[in-house]
């Protein structure tokens, strides 16, 4: 999950500023005197906490299904190899797809209000299949990020700092679900994440001999998370499916004669 939020970050932070600004992910990259102008962003850490009650969820099998869209096609069909139950629609930006409110659904058919904008993978169904071996945990989140912004001077990295914050609390405002990608049977995504800026701080830092300005917001991003830990098939559950009646008539003793 962290690595999935910087992940979401980068690009954004990279057509944000020039070819003289470093862009990197992670702890950590500091800047050198020949390349003084740096903007790292790195997540420092996912804090998860449940109710007292709280208790594991059976396991299923998930599946996605991606269509691209042209802005102009609004029926979505769902394939048959893809069956269950339709748990998720969201946009190529993350945007969720709420039933009755962007969208109908007629039998296996989305049929949607308003054409979703034109994109390869435009439109991602996320289906829950059969039962599998394994459990689903829920719980709430809160990922911590740092963003910081290096210069040779304050102003330089305070600069720095003006243009990617923004853009940082947009795109983080805009989403409707993070994914992480599926590793080995595992998969974790946080949905309706909410990001509030805790702090911003300045200092300076000596590095082989020269002097770097640091400019560092702290972003608090806290959501509902889902972990779903598959290990194979579930096992086989033995269903009762008719019960029919029997008759057994059983001959009444021979009356005896004296």
């Amino acid at each position: 999950m962290l690595t999935a939020i910087e992940s979401l970050l980068v690009p954004v932070l990279k057509d944000a500023h020039p070819d003289t600004v470093r862009v990197y992910s992670g702890p950590r990259h500091v800047p050198l005197s020949t390349w003084p102008k740096v903007v790292e962003v790195t997540a420092l850490s996912l804090e998860i906490s449940r109710t007292k009650d709280a208790e594991v969820e059976p396991a299923y099998h998930v599946h996605q299904v991606d269509w691209t869209t042209d802005g102009a096609l609004r029926d979505f069909p769902l394939p048959s190899s893809r069956s269950g139950e339709l748990m998720s629609v969201h946009t190529a930006d993350d945007k969720p797809q709420v039933l009755h409110d962007h969208f109908e659904l007629d039998g296996r058919l989305l049929r949607f209000y308003v054409a979703p904008p034109a994109a390869k993978s435009g439109l991602v169904a996320t289906v829950r299949g059969h039962p599998a071996q394994g459990y689903t945990d829920r719980g709430r989140a809160r990922a911590v990020v740092a963003l910081a912004a290096w210069g040779k001077d304050a102003k330089s990295a305070d600069s720095l700092m003006a243009t990617s914050l923004p853009e940082v609390l947009k795109v983080l405002a805009a989403l409707g679900t993070i994914y992480a990608p599926p590793r080995a049977g595992t998969s974790m995504s946080m949905s309706i994440p909410m990001a509030r800026l805790r702090s911003i701080v300045r200092d300076a830092v000596k590095i082989s001999r020269s002097k770097f300005y640091r400019s560092t917001a702290t972003i608090q991003i806290d959501g509902d998370l889902r972990l779903v830990v598959i290990n194979g098939q579930a096992a086989p559950v033995a269903t009762i499916e008719v019960v029919e009646p029997t008759v057994r008539i059983q001959p009444s003793p021979p009356t005896p004669v004296g």
